[in-house]
């Protein structure tokens, strides 16, 4: 289930450019004015809280050491506004992209996809760094 959440919230990121604002994808879908609200004003909230949700689950449950809930909070909101950032680079590069030549536009899009995929690995390490030494400060402060 967090695989499926992960996909679904960075499908929306990416993806949602490309088929364009909440208008044209509702005309798409066949869909109606409220498909366009939520599309427009909701996407990225809703995306964002289920990043930070899915991010503190990860870091509670997957180290050696659990982490209390709340503990894990920093790292997962950094982790979910440097995912974004990068998503939303990427999502840039794909609208700018889709008007030059469709050869190079398609291998550097490959490229590109790779280089986002590091990216966010590489960010969800930082996030987990960034607990552990909250983490280790606290233990430190803490006597005994």
């Amino acid at each position: 289930s967090s695989v499926l959440l992960l996909v679904v919230g960075l499908a929306v990121i990416v993806v949602g450019p490309v088929f364009g604002a909440g208008e044209a994808l509702a005309e798409r879908l066949q869909l109606g004015g409220p498909f366009t609200f939520v599309w427009t004003w909701l996407r990225w909230p809703v995306v964002s809280v289920l990043l930070v949700v899915w991010a503190v689950a990860v870091y509670h449950l997957t180290p050696g050491r659990r982490l209390r809930w709340a503990a894990a909070l920093p790292g997962a909101l950094a982790a979910a506004v440097l995912w974004l950032a990068a998503s939303l680079g990427f999502s840039l590069y794909l609208q700018l992209a889709a008007g030059a030549n469709r050869v190079l536009s398609t291998l550097g899009g490959a490229l590109i996809g790779v280089l986002w995929l590091y990216l966010l690995a590489l960010i969800l390490l930082v996030g987990g760094e960034l607990n552990g030494v909250l983490q280790r400060s606290r233990q430190v402060a803490a006597p005994g």
